[in-house]
């Protein structure tokens, strides 16, 4: 039967290798984290600058549809593309930019 001193430093050395997997996880935690973190802020930027690209696309088809002829078939196009533009518009419009 081992001694309390054997035991003792047996519990000592995998106290020693638990604390020390926790500390390495809870780094690798962190760093996972501030890596969503700058990643998830880049792509919101990238997202919110599309917004504003596809509001003066809007724009643009809206006064070429209001001073065109109406039934040609770029205008059909031009109208189907302004419809979609808005639909993304919306869809992106829960960003907070």
């Amino acid at each position: 039967m081992p001694d309390a001193n054997e035991v003792l430093k047996s519990i000592r050395k995998t106290l020693r290798w638990l604390v020390a997997a926790t500390v390495v996880l809870y780094l690798s935690f962190a760093g996972i984290a501030i890596y969503n973190f700058v990643t998830n802020r880049d792509q919101q930027a990238a997202l919110c600058e599309l917004r504003t690209s596809m509001k003066v696309e809007a724009r643009a088809s809206k006064d070429y549809l209001r001073y065109s002829s109406p039934g040609t078939p770029i205008g059909a196009r031009v109208r189907a593309n302004y419809r979609n533009q808005l639909a993304g518009i919306a869809a992106l419009n829960t960003l907070s930019c």
